[in-house]
This record gives C-alpha cells, sequence and structure tokens, in this order.
C-alpha cells in the first residue's frame, strides 16, 4: 500500500504510547519511518507542532506543509489509510463527542497509568495536569472495584474459609482501602492528586488479577496451594508495584507517614483474613 509522508510523534517515555503507536506499524498503517519518538525528532518536525497541545495530544504532522493533526483526528486519520468507514463513523457528532472525552482521558492520565518519567536530557512530554479528568479516572477505577468486588471478595472468603460473610469482609476492606488514602490528606495538592491516582491503578491492578483467579477458578476447580501461591504472587508484585509508583511520585523520598500508614493497612487487611481463617 503507499503510506503517507506524514509523522507520527509519540512519546517514547510511555510504555502505553511506545505500544499502540507500534500497532500502527505492526497492522500496516504506518511505515517504520513515520513512527517517530519525540527524543529523535527533528526540529522541522518539532517547529510544526504546537507543543502544549502535542504533551495532552499525539501529532500527525505533515512536514512538507507544515500541517499538523492532534489527538483523536490524527488516529482517525491513520485508521481511514486502510478502513475509510473508521473515518467516516468516528466523525459522527456524537460518536466523536464520546471518543474524544475518552481519548483525553486516557491521555491526560497515562503518565499515572504507567508512572514513568522523562530523562533529565529528553524532552518532557508528560501531559497537563486535570483534576476533573483525573478525578473521573479515580472514580472509575473505585466502581471498577465495587462492581466486581462481589466475585473476587466471595472467592477470598470461600478460599480461606473465613469466618465472616462477604457483607462483613467488604466492609472492612473498605475501611483499610480508605486508610490507605488518608496520607493524601497531609500532601500538596498535586502531591496528592498523584497519590490518590496511583492508588487507584494499584487497585485496578489488584481487582483485574483477583478476578482472574477467581473466574478460573469458577471454570476449572484449582487446588488451594496454586490459589495461595497466585494470591503471593499478586502480593508481592503489588508491593513492588506500590514502591515503583511511590518513587515515581516522591522521587525515593517518600515521607514516612504514607509508608507507614500504607504498609499498616496491609498488615492490617492480612490479620482480617489470618485471624479469621479456618484453615
Amino acid at each position: 500500500m503507499k503510506y503517507s509522508n506524514k509523522k507520527l510523534i509519540y512519546d517514547d517515555h510511555c510504555p502505553l504510547c511506545r505500544w499502540y503507536s507500534a500497532q500502527f506499524v505492526k497492522f500496516g498503517f504506518l511505515h517504520p519511518d513515520n513512527r517517530v519518538p519525540f527524543s529523535k525528532a527533528s526540529e522541522e518536525m518539532l517547529t510544526a507542532i504546537d507543543f502544549n497541545r502535542a504533551t495532552d495530544e499525539i501529532p500527525y504532522v505533515d512536514v512538507a506543509s507544515q500541517e499538523t493533526t492532534y489527538g483523536l483526528e490524527a488516529l482517525l486519520e491513520i485508521l481511514s489509510i486502510k478502513f475509510p468507514l473508521i473515518g467516516r463513523i468516528g466523525n459522527i457528532k456524537p460518536v466523536h463527542y464520546f471518543f474524544r472525552k475518552l481519548y483525553k482521558l486516557v491521555s491526560l492520565n497515562r503518565k499515572v497509568i504507567v508512572a514513568t518519567k522523562c530523562g533529565p536530557d529528553d524532552i518532557d512530554c508528560s501531559p497537563s495536569f486535570s483534576p476533573k479528568y483525573r478525578w473521573l479516572f479515580v472514580l472509575m477505577g473505585i466502581i471498577f472495584l465495587f462492581v466486581n468486588s462481589k466475585l473476587f471478595f466471595s472467592g477470598i472468603v470461600q478460599t480461606y474459609r473465613l469466618n465472616l460473610t462477604y457483607q462483613q469482609f467488604l466492609i472492612a476492606s473498605t475501611v483499610f482501602g480508605i486508610a490507605s488514602y488518608s496520607p493524601a490528606l497531609f500532601l500538596s495538592c498535586k502531591k496528592s492528586m498523584e497519590f490518590i491516582g496511583q492508588h487507584a491503578v494499584l487497585g485496578i491492578i489488584l481487582a483485574v488479577s483477583l478476578l482472574l483467579i477467581t473466574t478460573v477458578q469458577w471454570i476449572f476447580p484449582l487446588n488451594d496451594w496454586f490459589v495461595y501461591l497466585f494470591h503471593f504472587i499478586i502480593g508481592y508484585t503489588l508491593v513492588r508495584e506500590y514502591q515503583r509508583r511511590m518513587s515515581y511520585i516522591f522521587y525515593n523520598k517518600q515521607p514516612a507517614f504514607v509508608w507507614y500508614t500504607n504498609y499498616s493497612t496491609l498488615a492490617g487487611f492480612l490479620a482480617i483474613i489470618f485471624i479469621n481463617s479456618n484453615k
């Protein structure tokens, strides 16, 4: 097929951006030379973009004409190379409105999702901070947790034969969950929102992991020791991920009260399971 001469400039310090832009090359929407990281973009490319906008919406640059499309419009233009119908559907007003909001939700929270920083000598492509979209992201994470809580919390109650009903375990987990967010009250506004966002991501990772093992248990009866091992792996992974994400927020100088509060709530949650288990 004939490729466009336009260049898609992506944030190479964002694993999410690297992945989805690579899919355009993999499936033939872009030639490899038309996918360019910000760190290797030429001066000619950079002068063709509005950098403030490009940090929030990925730019698709026509170097020859210096014309640039951004974000959802850029993605629709690329997808239309092989599937023109996608472009026509995507430009229907209600459809376009929905996907534009979805795009902004992901893009403005992408650094929270991946928790990676640019190097000291690299172009910083971090998106703008939007309290509205950050709270929306956190709210969606909380809703996801509660919608699926009965499935995976019931699985834990059953696996460890707890002397608790699902409702009691849910209340106890909610109390510890709220307590784990409490350090945000003592941080600056920006740090507080980063902290809350990172906890929301950790909660989503935990929920997805527990949903996976609970669904497998429901389809195929598993030996309890296999489930214990999986839960241990989940716990270990979350602790390591927690440390990485706190380092992202606090630059390896995590306040003692944050560390103490979060690990105390984790210990309390595990104590509830241990004390009430009939295993």
